[in-house]
């Protein structure tokens, strides 16, 4: 294959993940044009129209639908061997990676991604978005952020989704809070006055699971860094993942004891896009946020997180 053959495959790769030839645009730093003008020379070296407009931008031909796994594979194993004769060196080359992140993200593994990268490289920092969950994915195919963590679950073929680790929800309430002390029963915290988060930042409030408990709610909040305020100086509790408690508490004249009703864990996932559309410094990122938030959240039966 000659060069031009491979740019072909990646803008049809781009179109194909994005279903925009818009996107793939933006995605490839090209111009719409120039993505029109390989998709033409392809269609005629294939023989087949490969994408038809739809409502949303463009949808694949039963052509284009056979030939993307390979495609798709053929630029993994080319992008793997390019990434092992030139990877990213981040002591040496400078990079600033934007990742969006809600603010409970901010308050417990942006710290430890800031470390990590302090610790890897003098020219490279961090750009934090705030997590919209209805367009983050969107902004992660665009290529306007190179990665984003999110308790909320996205599916797509275009996302790559990798556990960091798993958290159980506790009661979060003041230190010297009247009535709570080292533990407390269902029926008592159905008594007692909440706040409950309720945003655009991914996080499914309990409340919402825990529809046959009518609990009294003394504020509704967007997000979780308003907490330890509504919380230090009132009886009021709230419900959140531990590893905000545990925040929190450790900044905050506040405790946490565990939650006395059922609630599923919550999993938190780093997203990037698939392989074969990263660049090396984003390729290092991901590896990288993956290697540190698993080993800085070691699953409960002492190993880590998969």
């Amino acid at each position: 294959m000659a060069s031009t053959d491979l740019n072909l495959v990646r803008t049809f790769v781009a179109v194909y993940d994005s279903g925009s030839v818009t996107a793939a645009a933006d995605i490839l730093g090209i111009t719409q044009p120039t993505v029109t003008h390989s998709l033409n020379r392809l269609r005629r070296t294939m023989n087949d129209e490969l994408f038809v407009r739809s409502p949303g931008g463009v949808a694949p031909t039963m052509a284009a639908r056979r030939a993307y796994p390979n495609f798709v594979e053929a630029l993994n194993r080319i992008d793997a061997a390019f990434r092992l004769s030139a990877p990213f060196i981040p002591a040496a080359e400078p990079a600033t990676f934007r990742i969006a992140l809600s603010d409970a993200g901010e308050v417990s593994t942006l710290p430890h991604l800031a470390n990590a990268l302090r610790r890897s490289g003098p020219q490279l920092s961090l750009e934090v978005l705030p997590l919209d969950i209805d367009q983050v994915e969107d902004q992660l195919i665009r290529g306007e952020i190179d990665a984003f963590i999110s308790s909320a679950v996205y599916t797509s073929r275009n996302v790559q989704r990798e556990v960091m680790f798993t958290e159980r929800y506790v009661v979060v309430l003041a230190e010297d809070h009247p009535r709570i002390g080292a533990e407390i029963s269902a029926a008592a915290l159905d008594g007692e006055r909440h706040v409950a988060v309720r945003g655009v930042t991914g996080h499914s409030s309990p409340f919402d699971r825990q529809q046959a408990r009518k609990v009294r709610l003394d504020a509704v909040v967007p997000r979780f860094t308003a907490l330890p305020y509504l919380l230090a100086n009132s009886d009021a509790v709230a419900i959140v993942p531990l590893f905000i408690a545990e925040s929190f508490a450790a900044s905050h004249p506040l405790r946490w004891v565990d939650s006395p009703w059922p609630m599923e864990e919550v999993e938190v996932a780093l997203y990037a896009r698939q392989p074969h559309s990263r660049s090396p410094s984003q390729q290092w990122l991901f590896d990288v946020a993956t290697l540190t938030l698993q080993s800085a959240y070691p699953s409960p039966d002492g190993g880590h997180q998969t």
